[in-house]
């Protein structure tokens, strides 16, 4: 399946937040880390500030384990 196109971004913690739209469908956010890891997919900026600051940690962890 297509990804929608971008519509508008923001950056938050490192992690570009792009609000993404399909005709007749429910926003999306699509989170994506600075280094290019997508974190995932979410239906508001709320779910989108928590998984980050959720996952972020995470991803730093493994990052830095694999450097």
């Amino acid at each position: 399946m297509d990804r929608p196109p971008a519509l508008a971004s923001w950056s938050h913690r490192g992690c570009s937040v792009e609000l993404a739209a399909a005709p007749s469908a429910p926003p999306l956010f699509r989170i994506t880390h600075g280094s290019g890891v997508p974190l995932g997919q979410v239906s508001n900026l709320e779910e989108a500030r928590e998984l980050i600051d959720r996952e972020l940690p995470l991803l730093r962890q493994r990052l830095a384990a694999s450097a």
